[in-house]
């Protein structure tokens, strides 16, 4: 799928093919029936469960399939790289779990915000600035970066904010100059009045007239508590009497003046501090626009991110979605004024396709050991009808199908090894008992009207799901119904799965074409359910085997069995031999497949390990070069020793006019220096790299190597061109980029573009022929650095070949790629020049001339 910034409104999660107030009318139309009956509304309480805010909650909640080719690629892609940078080690800050969608409404209608209410702002304004420097300008993540570098910057007001209010939202000394003079005035008062309150409770304490030995607080004043019988002995203003009548609560006399002015200071702290909650709301007030941006931005954020965990815990794989073909959508759908119209849902690099596809696909909603399905429907065969006993899986396969639809249209990442989707325009389900006691329906009635409200809505660009077609009636009228029905299905074009119990719409199905049987199965040996999807085959009912084994009597299972048509019967017999005979072949495959693992587990483990020889072997081979040079040494220096000792001995016994005794060595200069000689050639031998302590047999690839072929050297992860054969020193010459060198045969540790038993098969790259060398790539949709390593291997090859010039498709999008591409083609040494086409591409395609 291709790129886009697009942004979503938040009605958009909520109003989508019918799923909200501004959808369709049509009670089953789009996809808002499917949504209820397949419990997609689960699937979001799941990826709400993943969210950090408010707002992000809300949107996944909200989040409705669509039926638009762009805004699903758009939808994939966020999942996509959201899911990419958690797998990364990414993350990102959201700020607190309150509703802060309210403030800046009530800041800009002149309210004030509370201090805990400032401090909540601030923190979320710092989770904005924090997720906007980990996303914007990251090449990798095209549609997250954008989203962040639109998150405006408030900085000033987070700092505004930081600097006022404490983390416990109270207000702090430094908020204004003015508030510190009061608060510091304020305490000084109070320290004052608290000593004067407290000489005077000393000495009415004395008095006896104190009822309770305290300072306390009475209408903003401090007072002392005095017995009621005794207040004429404590002369001051009286501001409150206890419920009893016993206390009164007495401002000293000499305490009034004091109390006065520390009253005053704290009053004019109160209103500094409403003006400084007021000054801070009026800054959010006056951003209210981009305050609100910043919470919708962190809360689309917050949903990209949801899906990409709920993907990584799901183990869930990016659906593919295609277009379907033109000539199969009917004229109201390819009219310009449709809304479903092809025009306003381009195909985004997608090719026209209305296969349905599930490899490998789980059921969201159960637990882990449910058994994984593959299926395929709309290529050749756009009708599958499953049979087979009860609580064998039909039902739980159907509802697969549609839910995984409906996440893929949603822009979620699907339970499944591989799935691919048609885009459609809406999900057709005829599941459950949905009769209307009210309306006075039956559930064969309510069965009739629900498929012929489904007939008069489908398109060949709609999915129907029907469970148990044809009953709920008479058996032979129900199965007559059936196959009628999935006819008219087949005519209009539309893909359908359906279930069934009727042995007669399983043959019906097996004789037409564009229609194909499946089939759930229970173990022909245990009878438990087996809860896979076999195409091709109808089901067995089982109805009898499991009648017998629960005890009924045998002579009624019998005359039951005599009942069956011949033919039944023989079908019957057929179909069991074939369930068991796959039930062997399943285990084979399994057998076969654990055989394959083990055998690929021990070659990697056989490579490996020779791959340590090797390389132990070439170390032991230095290590010996080494210690025999060592020893070479050394016997030369005994050797220089042994010689000038000799000599020595011999002097002596002249100057001394006596014989050399018998004992003493007899070697003449000549075989000294014959010896020396010998050692010397040793030494040299031992010093050449081509020295083995023993002969090592070269493999065939590198005895045949020729120029042209491209090697790996042991420690360089990029091949290398062989530019002369190995000579006589067993030596090659090799380009390293622009450089040329030489190199020991046996540091070249396997050819290039092989598999890993090349080496023993001789198998290797030669240089490439003009023919076999593609002269244009395309790398639209791709990331920058897997551009680049194609264009690297274009360049290569193209230069091989002796091409003289090449193209490379990168199309127009933001530029980045096509700026990357260039930049890098500038600089390469075997460009001579690139610029953009003179076909009437423009900046799509850049022509780039070799030298």
């Amino acid at each position: 799928m291709g790129t886009t910034n697009r942004d979503f409104t938040p009605s958009e999660f909520a109003d989508a093919a019918g799923d909200g107030s501004g959808g369709s009318s049509n009670v089953l139309g789009g996809f808002a029936q499917a949504s209820r009956l397949l419990e997609f509304d689960q699937v979001r309480q799941q990826l709400a469960a993943y969210t950090h805010t408010v707002l992000g909650r809300e949107l996944a909640e909200a989040l409705a399939p669509v039926p638009n080719l762009l805004d699903i690629a758009t939808r994939q892609q966020e999942t996509d790289e959201a899911r990419r940078f958690l797998d990364g080690g990414g993350s990102l800050e959201f700020g607190p779990a309150v509703d802060l969608s309210g403030f800046p409404q009530r800041a800009i209608l002149g309210g004030v915000l509370r201090g805990e209410e400032l401090y909540a702002v601030q923190e979320m304004l710092a989770a904005a600035r924090y997720d906007r420097s980990q996303l914007s300008r990251n090449e990798e993540l095209p549609l997250l970066a954008g989203r962040a570098e639109n998150i405006p910057n408030l900085e000033y007001v987070e700092q505004a904010i930081r600097s006022a209010i404490s983390p416990a939202g109270e207000i702090l000394d430094s908020a204004s100059p003015a508030l510190r003079q009061l608060r510091h005035d304020s305490r000084a008062a109070y320290n004052q009045l608290n000593e004067v309150m407290q000489r005077s409770l000393r000495r009415l304490q004395r008095n006896g007239v104190v009822q309770e030995s305290i300072v306390t607080q009475r209408n903003g004043r401090l007072v002392l508590l005095i017995k009621a019988e005794m207040k004429n002995q404590a002369p001051g203003i009286v501001h409150d009497v206890s419920d009893s009548g016993a206390t009164v609560f007495i401002e000293p006399m000499p305490a009034i003046d004091l109390g006065n002015r520390w009253r005053e200071t704290r009053l004019a702290e109160e209103r500094e501090e409403e003006r400084v909650l007021r000054y801070l709301s009026s800054l959010i007030g006056d951003a209210g626009d981009d305050f609100q941006l910043t919470l919708d931005l962190i809360a689309r954020l917050d949903l990209a991110l949801s899906k990409g965990r709920y993907s990584i815990d799901r183990r869930a794989t990016p659906p593919t979605v295609t277009a379907p073909p033109v000539s199969n959508a009917s004229n109201a759908l390819n009219s310009p004024d449709s809304p479903n119209s092809m025009e306003s849902s381009p195909s985004v690099g997608a090719v026209s396709d209305r296969r349905l596809r599930l490899t490998g696909a789980r059921h969201p909603l159960l637990s882990d050991r449910v058994v994984p399905i593959s299926l395929e429907l709309g290529e050749e065969n756009g009708v599958m009808v499953i049979t087979g006993p009860n609580a064998g899986g039909k039902t739980v396969a159907l509802k697969t199908v549609g839910l995984l639809a409906l996440m893929a249209h949603a822009g979620l990442h699907v339970p499944a090894d591989d799935a691919q989707f048609p885009l459609l325009d809406g999900i057709y389900p005829d599941i459950g008992d949905q009769q209307s006691i009210e309306q006075s329906l039956s559930t064969f009635s309510s069965h009739i009207q629900n498929l012929r409200s489904i007939l008069d809505r489908v398109t060949p660009r709609s999915l129907v799901l029907v469970d148990e077609l044809g009953t709920s009636t008479d058996p032979e009228e129900g199965a007559a119904l059936a196959e009628a029905i999935l006819g008219q299905f087949h005519r209009l074009g539309a893909l359908v799965v359906a279930t069934t119990h009727h042995r007669g719409v399983a043959r019906y199905v097996q004789e037409q074409e564009g229609m194909i049987n499946a089939s759930v199965d229970l173990d022909p040996q245990t009878l438990e359910p087996t809860y896979r999807v076999t195409l091709g085959l109808p089901g067995r009912s089982y109805a009898l085997t499991i009648a017998d084994r629960l005890g009924l009597a045998s002579e009624i299972i019998e005359e039951a069995r005599s009942f069956l048509s011949p033919t039944d019967r023989e079908a019957d017999e057929l179909l069991h031999e074939l369930q068991v005979e796959r039930v062997v072949v399943e285990r084979l495959r399994l057998e076969a497949e654990a055989a394959q693992a083990l055998a690929r587990t021990q070659q990697a483990e056989i490579e490996a390990r020779l791959a340590t020889v090797e390389s132990e072997r070439i170390d032991l081979v230095e290590e010996s070069r080494q210690e025999l040079q060592n020893r070479i040494g050394e016997l030369v220096s005994q050797l220089q020793q042994a010689e000038r000792s000799l000599r020595t001995a011999q002097e002596q016994a002249r100057e001394q006019g006596r014989e050399i005794s018998p004992s003493t060595p007899r070697i003449s200069p000549d075989e000294l220096e014959r010896q020396r000689r010998q050692l010397g050639d040793l030494r040299r031998e031992v010093r050449s790299p081509q020295w083995q302590p023993i002969e090592v047999q070269r493999t065939r690839w590198q005895e045949e190597l020729r120029s042209g072929d491209r090697v790996f050297i042991r420690g360089i992860p990029r091949p290398v061109e062989v530019i002369t054969a190995p000579d006589n020193e067993q030596q090659v010459e090799v380009l390293l980029g622009t450089m040329r060198a030489k190199v020991p045969l046996y540091q070249l540790d396997r050819p290039a573009d092989a598999d890993p038993t090349a080496a023993q098969q001789g198998v290797y790259y030669r240089r490439p022929s003009p023919r076999q060398v593609e002269s244009e790539i395309d790398l639209r949709g791709q990331r920058v650095d897997e551009a680049l390593d194609r264009v690297e291997g274009l360049l290569n090859n193209a230069s091989l070949a002796s091409l003289e010039q090449v193209r490379i498709i990168h199309g127009r999008g933001t530029g980045v790629l096509r700026s990357a591409i260039r930049e890098y083609l500038n600089r390469h040494p075997l460009v001579a020049s690139a610029g953009s086409s003179g076909d009437g591409s423009g900046d799509g395609v850049t022509v780039v001339e070799l030298k």
